[in-house]
Parts: C-alpha cells; structure tokens; sequence
C-alpha cells in the first residue's frame, strides 16, 4: 500500500516534484487496456463495503462459494486480502439486491427492450448477420447475472463516486436503462467468466438505448421524476463505462454527441441548481436523499466535463457559475442504510456553512484576494473529495484562460489559488487519514493534480507549446498528457 503521508515543494522547483507521479502516469497510459486499470497499479482503490464482504463470504447465498475469490482475479484481486477488516455491523440493513437473483419477468423486459432497439436500426451494431443474438443475450442477461454484475458494481466503480443510492435502490423497480447500465459497468468487474463476458457485448447496443431514453427526458419532459433521475444517472454511468476503454473512435463519440446531450438533460432539469431543503438535521431520511442523488448527480457530471477539459484538451461545456446547487455531503450521509442510521450520523455531523454550500462558492473563496487561511472556520467541513472537485474546476478556468488568451491577465489569481488548495489540501488529507479515513482514487493523489495545475500554468504563461498538449485542440487520446507528464515528471520513480 502507497503510504499517504505527502512531501510539499515550492512553486519555482515544477521541473522536479519531490514525489512521484505515479498516479497520473498511470491513468494516462494509453497502452493500458483501460483506464480503471491505473486504479489498481497505484493501489487507488477503495474497500467493498463490510455486508457486500460478508453477503460473498456466506456459503448460504446464492452465488458459488468461490465468487468473491473469482471476482476479484484480475487486477483488483488485493481487494478481499486485507488482513485487517473491520467486523461486520449486524444491526445495518442488508443489501437487497444481494439475496435472490432478478425475476424472470424483469429479464424478459430488459432483453425485449434489447431486442427492439437492435431492431430500430440492426446494420449499426456488430452481431453477426446482422442478427439480435437472442442465445448469447438470453445467457448474458439471467437473473442471477444481472445480480452479479450489479454487485460488482456497488463493490467497486460505485465507490468512487457514489451518485446512486445503494439502500434504496430496488432492483424490481428501478428504471430499465439504469438497472441496464449498471449491469453493463458492473460486467467490468465482474469474474472474467463467459457469462460477464457475454454482457460486454452488448455495450454498444445499452449505450444506444440508454442515450435514445436521455433523448426524450431531455427535449420532451421537463418534469423532475425518479423515473428521469435514473435515465440521466443511466446515461453517466454508460459515459464512464466507454470513456473508460483505450478507444479512440468511442471515446469521440462519447465526447462529442453523448456527453453533451447529458449536460442538456440537466440543464433541462434545472439539477445544477439544486440546493437541500433543509439542512440533515431538520431533514427527514427521504427527503434528505432524494435532493442528496440530485446534488451528487449535478456533481459528478460537472467533475466530468472538467476531467475531459484536462485529459482530452475538449472546452468545457458547463460554466463554473451554473454549479451553484450546494455541495454534495459526506458519503456517511447518503450511506446510511435506514432511517436510524441516518440519524445517528447526522447527530455527529456538522451542517454545511451557508457560504460553502456550492462549488461556485468555494472557487470564488479560493481566487479572492481576501484569505482567513487554511484553518479559516468556513473551511472546517471541506473535505478532500471537494477539494478534488474544486481543482478539477481550477483546470476548467486555466484551459477558458489560456484559449482565451487571458493568461497574462489571470495567472497570478490562478497560481494563488491553487498554492491555496494546497495548504488546504495537506491539512484536510492529514485530518481524514489520522481519523482512519481512506483516500481513494483521485483523491489519494491529489498532490499530482496540483502539480500538473501549475505546471500546465507555468507554460501557459510562457507560450510554450513545444509539446503536443499545451496545443489547444482536442483530443481522444491519452497519449498527449502521458508524453507532457512523462516529460515534466522525468527522472522520478514510477
């Protein structure tokens, strides 16, 4: 396991960080098959949670005894060899989804779905003949399978960014498309075994038919439903599910007609705006959730835009000040598996700041020219994965600045307020780890974010485009910041 304890250096030494970019390189690597691949090689991954542990550990559940040993074979496979696991808590509420496998009924709505939107247009997709496989997908989509793939899911790639809630969420409900996209995602982790391997087919076709339903929430309802939340959270995931893959030609297809039919379903839905109608603890349970995957949803799809800023050069599509819906609580919160539980945490929390509550706030806090400091009271209840947002917000305005030719007039500000996010930075990772928290993805290397930030700034700033990816036009490779990383991180370890 990398060791979380950070090495700081000063601004002028960018030519050669006391710390290794391991992290970045590896996510950038476009020899990697995928890039979830780079959560694994810088032990960037999270824990599953204690009853998904305990559900695989049960000989009495329906899934073969050896499933969490398959599960995890492949590159995730430290998941379930920790030696120090915390006992399960017997009074939180079990997972649903984990006890039976999905109704016939529900298996034969998601393969009809399939089968006529292969039939709207069956020479778009590569099955052979032209043909909907109705073996291979009745193989693929079983009840126990979709089950399986759904667990691999909440094991893994949910908690990452956990924008659906897991207690809730009832599989003999849910929305189709979402039900199916996570099927789709979840088939990634999933044991590499020929029933998984048989769901991976059909991504093209889920993408289809997940993306046609965002047409109709985003140009023909403008009500905000559960029945739309879903579509819209379908629709992201199948973006991260593509965009995860080393595909050039998806990847341009996903980046410029997927994506942004998704941020036009949220302005349509007004969700950047979404603030919480009360505060946790004047609000009860379902309520408090049902604006939490709101503001969540609004989130991760802003983070998106910036992520695609920084690794595909692509302008963003959403302006920091359309993200002024509060910002997303802690994952304990939206966590809680009953009512109680809910309460129980709300009872050791502390509410939001007035001032804090949105992104927008937050960016303006960093770039003013007054400062309280790192340790300033609005800042108590920040935590690393906001301020992983709010650097990825930092990339938004460096590209608008630097395509824009504004540079010279706004670095200063840019490179204060980044030195900022790093005094803060050290002081909120350090709270989160010394009080047994465990930093995971982007947030574990939050340092090389900040590095890449101002390095990025410093060429910028000198007109330096003798790299590839300090030219502003877009991109469906890696390959560009990989080489500009490699280049500016030379000589440090990997």
């Amino acid at each position: 396991m990398i060791d979380c304890t950070y090495t700081f250096w000063d601004k002028g030494d960018l030519e050669a960080p006391d710390l290794p970019i391991t992290f970045l390189r590896n996510y950038t690597d476009p020899h990697l098959e995928s890039v979830s691949d780079a959560f694994a090689l810088s032990a960037a991954h999270p824990e599953p949670f204690d009853e998904l542990r305990e559900s695989f550990s049960n000989p009495t559940n329906y899934m073969y005894d050896d499933y969490m040993e398959d599960l995890f074979s492949g590159v995730f496979s430290d998941f379930h060899a920790n030696e120090n696991v915390e006992p399960v808590d017997s009074t939180r509420t079990p997972t649903p989804f984990l006890s039976s496998p999905l109704s016939e009924q529900r298996t034969q709505a998601i393969l009809s779905l399939l089968t006529n939107q292969h039939n709207l247009a069956p020479g778009a997709f590569r099955f052979p003949g032209g043909q909907f496989p109705v073996e291979l997908a009745s193989a693929a989509f079983t009840g126990n399978n979709i089950v399986k793939c759904v667990t691999a899911f909440f094991t893994v790639s949910h908690l990452y960014a956990p924008f659906i809630h897991r207690p809730s969420l009832d599989l003999e409900k849910v929305a189709l498309p979402l039900l199916i996209a996570i099927t789709l995602l979840g088939s990634v982790f999933a044991a590499p075994q020929d029933d998984a391997l048989s769901v991976r087919c059909f991504f093209e076709l889920g993408e289809e038919l997940i993306f046609r339903s965002l047409h109709q929430v985003r140009t023909v309802s403008d009500q905000l439903n559960d029945e739309s939340i879903q579509i819209v959270q379908a629709a992201v995931l199948m973006h991260a599910l593509q965009m995860d893959s080393n595909n050039d030609s998806v990847r341009l297809r996903i980046r410029a007609l997927r994506f942004p039919a998704i941020v036009a379903a949220l302005r349509r839905l007004e969700l950047f705006e979404t603030v919480r109608k009360a505060q946790p603890g004047l609000a009860d349970w379902d309520r408090f959730i049902a604006d939490e995957v709101k503001i969540r949803l609004a989130a991760r799809v802003f983070m998106t835009d910036c992520m695609s800023t920084l690794f595909f050069k692509s302008p963003p599509q959403i302006t920091v000040v359309e993200v002024g819906g509060d910002l997303p609580s802690s994952d304990a919160l939206f966590e809680a598996s009953s009512s109680a539980e809910f309460s129980r945490v709300v009872a050791s929390s502390e509410p939001f700041e007035p001032t804090m509550r949105s992104l927008k706030n937050l960016v303006l806090l960093f770039l003013d020219d007054e400062w309280a400091g790192p340790e300033a009271p609005t800042l108590a209840v920040v935590g690393s994965e906001h301020l992983i947002s709010l650097m990825f917000a930092f990339q938004s305005l460096v590209f608008v600045s630097r395509t824009g030719l504004l540079v010279s007039s706004t670095f200063p500000r840019l490179l204060r307020a980044t030195n900022r996010w790093k005094e803060v930075w050290h002081i909120v990772s350090s709270r989160e780890v010394s009080s047994g928290g465990r930093l995971v993805g982007f947030a574990k290397y939050g340092l090389e974010l900040w590095w890449l930030t101002q390095k990025i700034l410093e060429l910028a700033q000198r007109e330096d485009t003798q790299f590839r990816y300090m030219v502003n036009r877009p991109t469906d490779s890696l390959k560009e910041l990989h080489d500009f990383i490699q280049r500016y991180a030379e000589g440090q370890p990997t």
